[in-house]
């Protein structure tokens, strides 16, 4: 539709000036091809010694007219005609995009026609080439390498260690040439891969490395990744192993510190107990002096005694006799005098016990 219109309006300028005249060459060096936002320029040449009349078509519409004498432009705040009517537009946007057709005619005599189309393309930037799966193993059944970019779109062509692919070792294309399957990967295959896309205003590429690890033999070796599980599994088991150690030791220390706490019960005539320095069993009662003689009510017990600086000892033997208690004692001093006590002892006549003086230890045997 857009061609048909073109034509027609070229037939309106034949009536207009004439068909009998030579045909007059308009050359531009423009592709129509831009970066996307960036002003653009529609340069033209051609040749005549008369006075012309330059006429820009965008999309079938009349858009801007150039003579010697002026100019005039449908949207003076973006578009500006040169001295021989080359078409400048600034701040372009997708709406410019289209067919651009400019006239160049001489009234009577000459008349010559060039088309343009025009379109807007992002640049290409941050082009990166991303592998399937990480670690591509020897013998697997594919391996892919995808190459993309954050910005731009464009033609995708893949190299290899500099040169071109070579189809022979089992490359093949997935999605418009964006992903490169390696089939049946093997050593021969690693090196760089280059991915480059391109479009007709920019150009921006991306590599990758591919190593194939060569697959576990019959022999017993293994891949890397296996080699760094196992590793980390070791690892994993020693920590443990030493932490039910540490608990262990813990648990045991915690358990005798408790036994060692708790005490086992007191039994009868074995528990001893201090009072003032005199270490006595709980089962004999309380003791008392007379004469400086040390005596203890009890029935049951033999002890030897260690007095004070006096050093005075005495040894004490109690046997029961029918409830009533017979003494025997023995006192040594500096004279060295003995002397047996044997009349009974009523324990009623002192209700104070009084500590012995100048006692120093005295032990339960």
């Amino acid at each position: 539709m857009e061609r048909l219109v073109t034509l027609t309006w070229v037939l309106v300028l034949l009536l207009l000036y004439g068909r009998g005249g030579e045909a007059l060459t308009v050359s531009s060096n423009a592709t129509g091809n831009f970066v996307t936002g960036a002003d653009i320029l529609l340069p033209i040449s051609y040749s005549t010694t008369k006075s012309p009349t330059v006429t820009w078509l965008i999309s079938s519409t009349v858009t801007a007219t150039w003579t010697p004498t002026g100019n005039t432009v449908l949207y003076p705040d973006r578009m500006s005609l040169y001295d021989n009517g080359s078409l400048h537009i600034n701040q372009t946007t997708l709406t410019d995009q289209g067919l651009y057709n400019v006239t160049v005619s001489v009234i009577g005599d000459l008349l010559g026609v060039r088309s343009f189309t025009v379109k807007f393309y992002d640049k290409v930037q941050n082009v990166t080439v991303t592998q399937s799966p990480a670690e591509v193993i020897e013998g697997s059944a594919t391996a892919s390498l995808t190459c993309s970019s954050s910005i731009g779109q464009g033609k995708v062509m893949w190299g290899w260690d500099g040169g071109p692919l070579n189809f022979s070792y089992g490359f093949s294309f997935l999605d418009e040439n964006k992903t490169l399957q390696i089939n049946q990967p093997n050593k021969t295959q690693n090196g760089n891969y280059t991915c480059t896309i391109t479009n007709p205003v920019s150009s921006d590429w991306g590599t990758r490395s591919l190593v194939v690890f060569p697959a576990a033999s019959s022999s017993g070796s293994l891949s890397p990744g296996a080699i760094a599980g196992i590793v980390i599994g070791s690892v994993f088991g020693a920590l443990l192993l030493i932490a039910l150690i540490v608990l262990l030791v813990c648990w045991g220390r915690h358990k005798k510190g408790a036994k060692e706490k708790t005490p086992s019960g007191p039994k009868h005539k074995d528990v001893l107990r201090t009072v003032s320095g005199t270490t006595l069993s709980p089962d004999d009662p309380a003791y008392f002096t007379q004469n400086n003689i040390l005596y203890r009510n009890s029935s049951i017990s033999m002890g030897s005694y260690i007095m004070g600086p006096g050093t005075l000892s005495q040894n004490v033997q109690n046997t029961q006799n029918k409830g009533r208690a017979r003494w025997e004692t023995t006192t040594q001093s500096s004279n060295e005098s003995t002397s047996r006590n044997t009349s009974p002892v009523n324990t009623s006549e002192y209700s104070t016990p009084n500590r012995p003086r100048n006692m120093k230890h005295a032990t339960q045997v």
